[in-house]
């Protein structure tokens, strides 16, 4: 697999087979099931700018 469909894959703008599903997760070498995992809920940030430590 190329890095241009790989793209296109996690944009979600093909719809991707069991095979390739099967060689994606062989090549980041994780089962296929974690593929179709739900993802964990990001962590919340701050808003706005970080404050300048004092130097």
């Amino acid at each position: 697999m190329g890095p241009a469909l790989l793209r296109t894959i996690e944009a979600g703008h093909v719809n991707v087979t069991a095979l390739s599903m099967s060689r994606l997760a062989e090549g980041l070498g994780v089962d296929a099931a974690e593929l179709l995992a739900p993802a964990a809920p990001m962590a919340k940030r701050k808003r706005g700018r970080p404050k300048k430590e004092d130097c």
